[in-house]
């Protein structure tokens, strides 16, 4: 569209039309509305608007006429125009904006749907029936153009059309499909089990896109899932494709407040799953039951911190650190020697959860936190100088020093942190051990002086 505030290339014709539309009438509009030049149909439809009350109904109409210009940017600019006069649009403008919903240019089907957002109101049931008749059409355009719109009619649809939403839970794009589910959610007390039942089977769609906006859906209606389905949903957990396996867990963590422990049971035997990204979904899945996972769960859970992906490792210690209260010493030790992983988002995560577990931990495994100072990637050892501060009454001094050597350290989110440590262990900071570091944040190096500048 053309910037009518713009000095650019057509600066002159702009000019010359806002001159035209604000001082002539109807008619010499109409005439500019109906000019040969696309450059000038457009700039007089879009300053039409700011003429307000100035503007008669025959110029109104002759802007709906533009919605079926040759020219993209002219029908946009009658589209904007016409939400100006919101209160003046007639049931025949109307049906020409439902019409663009069907444009072969998206950006004129989005603009419609916004404009319809703004007359919803205005709009009849034999309009709204009209709309809902384009979900069988061959042309997958018009079809999503009107799962789109219906969606602005809540409360005003019968359940045929509701149903006839939900039979595009079938359609050959899986953009329709992921469409549809995404509508009948907000009709949720209007869905009966057949369609839920349905919403349900497409945890097992082809598309992750699908499957993901399934799992969203029934979150939405999730009192309206029966037992039933919640048991043919769990027994997808062992369908032979992998895709399949992760939805259904994903699906389950949703209803964790109507599940009992068998299920979590069940979930915790994809710990042992051939895939790994299953293992880490039934691990992340696992910290929503809560209570409900025993203690023979939580150990099968820390048999994850030796897994062979370094992916399962991270999702093992961060699973525990949701259980912390119910995590022994045993399971702790285990968690301090990932401080010694090959990989360090693995290290990363230790650090982390053994803040979680500050009571529980001693000073030899503070002391192993602390020669994380050292590690070779930058995140660990940022992570490392912001859990320190956690154990301050049992950090001696050694560690102190050690801290305040790394306002030395070549990456200065390092150097922030440890400034950061010992800002936290004030208590500790004032001893002459520290105060005899020069360091500078803004190099690797001290620079004699003592200076401390972000």
């Amino acid at each position: 569209m053309i910037n009518t505030r713009d000095r650019g290339p057509h600066w002159d014709k702009v000019f010359t039309v806002r001159v035209l539309v604000s001082l002539g009438g109807p008619d010499t509009i109409k005439l500019l509305l109906r000019n040969e030049d696309p450059t000038v149909r457009e700039v007089a439809s879009e300053i039409v608007k700011t003429l307000n009350n100035r503007v008669h109904d025959e110029t109104i109409a002759e802007i709906a006429a533009r919605l079926k210009d040759a020219s993209w940017g002219v029908r946009m600019a009658a589209m904007q125009t016409l939400k100006a006069f919101k209160d003046r649009i007639g049931d025949d403008v109307i049906k020409e904006i439902m019409e663009r919903l069907k444009d072969e240019d998206w950006r004129l089907r989005l603009d419609a749907l916004d404009t319809l957002r703004i007359f919803r109101d205005k709009l009849s049931t034999a309009r709204i029936k009209e709309i809902a008749s384009w979900l069988s059409d061959e042309n997958d355009v018009f079809r999503m153009a009107a799962i789109r719109a219906l969606r602005l009619f809540k409360g005003r649809l019968d359940d045929r059309i509701v149903q006839d939403i939900a039979a595009r839970l079938k359609d050959e794009k899986s953009a329709l499909r992921m469409t549809a589910l995404d509508v009948l959610k907000t009709f949720k007390e209007q869905l009966d089990r057949t369609t839920v039942k349905e919403m349900a089977a497409k945890l097992t769609d082809d598309s992750w896109a699908v499957r993901s906006t399934a799992i969203d859906a029934l979150d939405e209606i999730k009192d309206r899932v029966d037992e039933g389905m919640l048991t043919e949903i769990a027994g997808r957990m062992n369908d032979e494709n992998r895709a399949f396996r992760i939805a259904a867990v994903q699906a389950l963590a949703a209803f964790r407040g109507r599940l009992d422990g068998e299920t979590a049971k069940a979930v915790a035997v994809r710990l042992g799953d051939p895939c790994w990204d299953v293992r880490v979904t039934a691990l992340q899945a696992l910290s929503e039951f809560e209570s409900r996972v025993d203690a023979e769960t939580i150990r099968e859970i820390a048999a994850r911190l030796r897994d062979e992906r370094w992916e399962v490792r991270v999702a093992a210690v961060r699973t525990l650190e949701d259980f912390d209260q119910r995590v022994d010493l045993e399971i702790i030790k285990e968690i301090v020697d990932r401080l010694k992983d090959q990989n360090g988002y693995v290290r990363k995560s230790a650090i982390h959860a053994l803040r979680r577990f500050r009571e529980k931990v001693d000073r030899s495994t503070i002391k192993e936190i602390a020669g994380q100072l050292e590690d070779e990637r930058r995140f660990v050892r940022v992570a490392t100088l912001l859990a320190l501060p956690l154990f301050k009454d049992r950090i001696d001094k050694r560690t102190v020093k050690e801290i305040a050597g790394k306002l030395k350290d070549e990456e200065k989110d390092v150097r922030i942190a440890a400034l950061f440590a010992l800002s936290q262990m004030g208590r500790i900071v004032n001893d002459k051990t520290v105060a005899k570091t020069s360091y500078s944040l803004n190099s690797g190096h001290g620079d004699g002086r003592g200076t401390t500048t972000l």
